[in-house]
Formats: structure tokens, sequence, C-alpha cells
């Protein structure tokens, strides 16, 4: 059993958490990068409206979400297109081939 005079006061373990946190978030964002202009598959979910235009709105399989435009209702449809761009954050254009 670890002895208990060695244990990480509490405020190393906060920083070290907030650290991770910052890392993780840092991390997804250059994994959601890596994404622009690629070929991808989302799940569609839910319709959304963005402003003045209708968007289906789901998840890829390593769950980057993805905006697919169009006034059609493909709710639990798998639609393939290319990642266009940067919608909002945590949010990405997919425009279908």
């Amino acid at each position: 059993a670890a002895d208990m005079d060695q244990q990480m006061p509490e405020e190393v373990k906060a920083r070290r958490s907030a650290e991770l946190i910052v890392l993780g978030h840092e991390m997804s964002e250059d994994f959601r990068e890596y994404y622009q202009g690629k070929e991808t598959e989302a799940l569609l979910e839910e319709p959304v409206s963005i402003g003045d235009r209708r968007y289906m709105v789901g998840y890829t399989s390593e769950y980057v979400k993805m905006a697919l435009e169009t006034e059609e209702n493909l709710t639990n449809t798998l639609r393939r297109g290319r990642v266009a761009g940067k919608m909002q954050d945590g949010l990405y254009l997919m425009v279908e081939f």
C-alpha cells in the first residue's frame, strides 16, 4: 500500500488537472482542424436553423460535429461529404458530393 505521507498536495492535483483539460482542448481543436477538406461520413441527428438557413446536424465516428445544409429531414441517416470549413466553435460544414 502507498504511504499516506507521500500523497500529492491538492493544489498540485488541481493545477495538473487544469493543465490536462487545456491540453485536451488544444489537441481536440488540432484534431478537428485536420479534417478541413477531408472526406468524411456523419450520422445526422437533428434539424437546426442557423441564421436563415436550415441544416441537419450530426457527428462523425470521431465525434466531430457536422452540419449539412438541407431542407430535408435526414434524421438518423448517414451522409458522406467533404468538410468545407468551420462554421462556429465545434461545428463544421459538410458538403455532399
